[in-house]
């Protein structure tokens, strides 16, 4: 059976990730507007589906799962935050692996605020960290 080497291997992939819409976890901070809301931790911006880390919001089909979601909705969708990566500087390195059922885990601001915090304050969220 004929080898392949590894720039081959590595083009596939590549080819791979973008037919099936899997994204590398990004390696520098992730700017942008938040396009879609999943839940009370976790939404998009642009195609980076990013997992605010140091928290944990109500799962789907738990008590209070639809009034985090909510509440993150009215603090951030549409609205540009900035987002620092597991790995790149963010302050809950080494709390977590840099990414998560495909969800890259980061630590998020909305101008100065960290929107983990908001969250956790607004009793929308428990904090872990």
């Amino acid at each position: 059976m004929p080898s392949l080497n590894l720039s081959k291997v590595a083009v596939l992939a590549g080819l791979m990730s973008l037919l099936f819409g899997c994204e590398q976890p990004p390696t520098t901070t992730v700017i942008g507007p938040v396009r879609h809301i999943v839940d009370g931790d976790t939404f998009f911006v642009g195609r980076t589906r990013i997992r605010l880390c140091g928290i944990d919001a109500p799962e789907q089909g738990k008590p209070g799962y639809r009034q985090s979601a909510k509440f993150l909705q009215a603090l951030i969708q549409g609205k540009e935050v900035r987002c620092v990566p597991i790995g790149t500087g963010a302050s809950c390195n080494k709390r977590n692996m840099p990414q998560s059922s495909s969800r890259t885990i980061a630590q998020c601001y909305y101008f100065e605020d960290n929107i983990a915090d908001l969250i956790v304050e607004a009793g929308h969220a428990k904090d872990w960290r």
